[in-house]
């Protein structure tokens, strides 16, 4: 029988685990981006050492908002048909 202890133990491996992944995650993100390495540097800094600041901080410039509006409007458009004859 597994104890409570070991459980809790598991649970907090487990929460460590995806949040390091969420950190990984925005600094992926953040060197994705073309930004200047002085501002690059900032966000990693704030990402790294502040990780529930930084992160909510950054989530606004995590998402291209042109790609998102772009897609979203294509749900709005009628699509091309195609002209093959």
């Amino acid at each position: 029988m597994i104890s409570t202890l070991d459980k809790d133990i598991f649970i907090l491996l487990v929460a460590a685990f995806l949040w390091m992944v969420v950190v990984a995650c925005a600094v992926s993100s953040i060197l994705s981006r073309s930004l200047d390495p002085k501002t690059r540097r900032f966000w990693i800094v704030m990402v790294l050492f502040l990780p529930p600041l930084g992160l909510l901080a950054y989530l606004p410039f995590a998402v291209d908002y042109s790609k998102v509006l772009r897609d979203w409007m294509k749900r709005f458009t009628p699509a091309e048909k195609s002209s093959r004859r």
